[in-house]
């Protein structure tokens, strides 16, 4: 195996360096391709609940929060977090869309997720394929969601503290993908030549005889027979 230098590694990019670019270009192009033509449009909208016993929100806003009723909402959000993925929940939101969608995409559809540790409040986010529905099915959700856990839970309730208004795109990402896989193309065409190079044991040059064996050089004679394939043979010369 060849012993690897820094001058070796700036050889191998720089004589190849065309060859790089070109495979890093092959791959930044597919990657936009696929994103722009095999890829589908996907946007998502997200709203927020607040989880409590009943204890913490009261009619009467000028009363103090024990934490005893903080403790037993914390404690109530895993049991929650559980609910939210009831089937009944989302097989009621696809009937308020005429079965637009089945219950299994809803399903899918859905991402939740907390803020923070032990926070009341629960981000519940839609990612779907129509930019119009999927702040409808949001909210959708957050009413059927409320509704459906408080009348399973008796005293807990859930307040909506953030409706869905808005949309963005989440996919195809063209540019993060098109600039990521033009990284990806460079470094793997510059992986493959470097592995060709330290599988290479051909002695190319002075340097490589004497790196190999402990003989002085003092000249080299080119071999003048050699065919197409252009190799150097190096001959120690007494």
């Amino acid at each position: 195996m060849n012993n690897i230098s820094i001058k070796d590694l700036l050889d191998i990019l720089l004589k190849n360096l065309i060859i790089i670019i070109l495979a890093a270009v092959i791959c930044a192009t597919g990657a936009y391709v696929y994103c722009e033509k095999f890829t589908d449009e996907k946007f998502a909208s997200h709203g927020s609940i607040l989880v409590t016993n009943g204890g913490i929100i009261t009619d009467d806003q000028g009363k103090p929060v024990e934490n005893s009723q903080i403790a037993a909402s914390i404690n109530l959000l895993p049991t929650i977090q559980k609910l939210l993925a009831s089937p009944d929940i989302y097989k009621t939101v696809a009937e308020q869309f005429n079965n637009k969608y089945t219950t299994g995409q809803l399903m899918g559809a859905m991402r939740l997720s907390a803020p923070e540790e032990h926070s009341l409040v629960l981000d519940i986010t839609f990612v779907l394929s129509s930019r119009e529905d999927v702040p409808a099915v949001t909210n959708a959700f957050l009413e059927a969601a409320s509704k459906y856990i408080a009348s399973l839970i008796e005293g807990t309730r859930i307040d909506i503290i953030a409706q869905a208004s808005g949309t963005y795109k989440t996919a195809p990402q063209t540019a993060k993908t098109t600039v990521t896989a033009f990284v990806f193309g460079a470094l793997i065409c510059y992986a493959i030549l470097f592995l060709i190079f330290i599988l290479n044991i051909t002695i190319k040059s002075d340097e490589d005889f004497a790196s190999h064996y402990d003989v002085p050089v003092l000249g080299n004679i080119p071999d003048f027979d050699a065919k197409s394939n252009k190799k150097s043979y190096y001959k120690n010369k007494d």
